[in-house]
């Protein structure tokens, strides 16, 4: 009888890929540029010419959000352990509440802001499931009542975005 002999392998590494600032950015003017055609089409059908031309608002996407947002916590005095958030740390696995609670509010400005994202999108970009993504959502008029500073910083991003909008208690 002969020896069976199996080759050496060498052991692979299964890692997801983290999203990418220029796919999210491409996304992002893809979903404008279809909104454009869409608005021009109907424009066209009722027989009407834009008055002025249309332009397509700049591509918001999640880590500009994630950025603005920490920023405007900063400026609101919002620290944890001394420090100020990053993006490191609204993608953290950190579940204490002073990092929990800055996230979840995150996720929920990413949903409302970046309205061509998916939720899976959105979570991919805080590297979480979509499920925690939707259940942040839910949360988030509950934390902005609780919390002066995550509320300011919320509304200030926001604000830079033109939006007037207030989560939904429920």
């Amino acid at each position: 009888m002969l020896p069976i002999v199996v080759p050496a392998m060498e052991p692979v590494a299964i890692v997801e890929p983290h999203p990418r600032r220029a796919e999210l950015e491409l996304e992002a003017i893809q979903a404008e540029l279809v909104a454009l055609r869409r608005r021009v089409a109907r424009l066209e059908a009722a027989g009407l010419q834009p008055a002025r031309p249309l332009r397509a608002r700049p591509a918001i996407n999640v880590l500009d959000i994630m950025g603005d947002y920490c920023r405007a916590l900063a400026e609101e005095g919002y620290a944890v352990n001394g420090r100020h958030l990053t993006i490191a740390d609204l993608q953290s696995i950190r579940r204490n509440q002073s990092l929990a609670h800055p996230r979840q509010v995150g996720m929920w400005l990413c949903v409302e802001l970046v309205r061509h994202a998916t939720v899976t999108q959105v979570a991919r970009a805080f590297q979480k499931d979509h499920t925690t993504v939707m259940a942040a959502c839910k949360r988030a008029a509950a934390i902005l009542d609780r919390e002066p500073r995550v509320a300011a910083a919320a509304r200030a991003v926001l604000a830079r975005f033109d939006v007037q909008r207030e989560p939904h208690h429920g």
